[in-house]
């Protein structure tokens, strides 16, 4: 599954390919990409969310013990979880660099203030 929403409570959604990566946030020392989102309020919201709901549900989706096993319980696997992704695990990332191209020089990433665009939207 890729499809990407992000629904907060019923009221906005965030719909679009962002990806949760040191390559999207310019902190990779390598390739940075850049992700085009919609910040939705309003009607669109909950139909966004009932389709996301019923691909989700959907019959071609497989719970996740049907497709992989584990001879230790699910306590012990939620702590393994925990234990491998805690904050003792997963120090704050190094400071963002300076961009390194006209391009990203633009993006005010680094202080969180990007410009919104509001429109209207139609459903068909």
């Amino acid at each position: 599954m890729h499809n990407k929403l992000f629904v907060a409570d019923g009221a906005m959604a965030v719909i679009g390919g962002r990806n949760v990566a040191h390559e999207f946030f310019l902190r990779s020392m390598g390739e940075h990409f850049i992700d085009f989102d919609a910040f939705t309020v309003g009607f669109i919201v909950a139909p966004a969310q009932a389709l996301f709901d019923r691909y989700w549900t959907a019959d071609a989706v497989y719970p996740i013990h049907a497709v992989t096993r584990s001879a230790l319980g699910a306590e012990v696997l939620r702590q393994k979880f925990e234990d491998w992704t805690g904050p003792h695990n997963t120090p704050p990332p190094a400071p963002l660099r300076q961009p390194t191209s006209s391009a990203t020089a633009r993006l005010p990433i680094a202080d969180c203030r990007l410009p919104m665009t509001w429109t209207g939207a139609g459903w068909p």
